[in-house]
């Protein structure tokens, strides 16, 4: 495994960039060429585009796929707002604008995915194919949601490093892959 997130991006020709969304700074990082079909990797909710470090390269020798943090999450603004599906919606459909992207195919891990999903519903015109992951949005599990609350709340309200850890650790079938530098991203 690499040492850092970063090393896995060692053989991938990418761009990571800010772009202005509307007014909303957001980190994209970008692989493959314009004229490929588009693909964007949605992470979940306090999620972040190093969780698709592994999968640009491969994806990009047959997308033109970015990877973004969705506003509020990584190193993306985090305006004043509630943060409710609509608000990821509208961003992604603020970062496709700023791209000159009028239809992409999407690809959502949890609440990327209930992004995705309500994208596609909404803006029938603007979603291609959808690959949802553990997509929420659609059936809910009472205690497995009020879980996810306990957990996600103080990881995003307090920044804690021992919340975020907390969250992680939950997410993640193999503990170990939870490193210093992702609980700091």
């Amino acid at each position: 495994m690499a040492a850092t997130i970063w090393q896995d991006l060692e053989n991938v020709t990418f761009s990571q960039r800010f772009i202005d969304a509307k007014g909303v700074r957001t980190r994209v990082l970008e692989t493959g060429e314009r004229g490929m079909p588009v693909l964007f990797l949605l992470p979940g909710q306090t999620g972040h585009l190093e969780a698709y470090v592994r999968n640009v390269g491969p994806l990009g020798e047959h997308f033109h796929t970015f990877a973004i943090d969705p506003i509020g999450c990584g190193y993306s603004d985090k305006p004043e707002t509630p943060y409710l599906i609509a608000d990821y919606v509208e961003h992604l459909i603020n970062v496709m604008d700023a791209e000159g992207i009028e239809k992409a195919h999407l690809s959502g891990e949890s609440n990327g995915g209930w992004t995705a999903l309500r994208l596609a519903t909404t803006h029938p015109d603007r979603a291609d194919k959808l690959v949802l992951n553990t997509c929420g949005g659609y059936n809910w599990d009472e205690n497995l949601f009020k879980r996810i609350r306990e957990l996600t709340i103080p990881a995003v309200m307090n920044g804690n490093r021992d919340e975020v850890r907390a969250r992680l650790e939950w997410l993640m079938e193999d503990k170990s892959k939870v490193t210093e530098e992702l609980v700091d991203i």
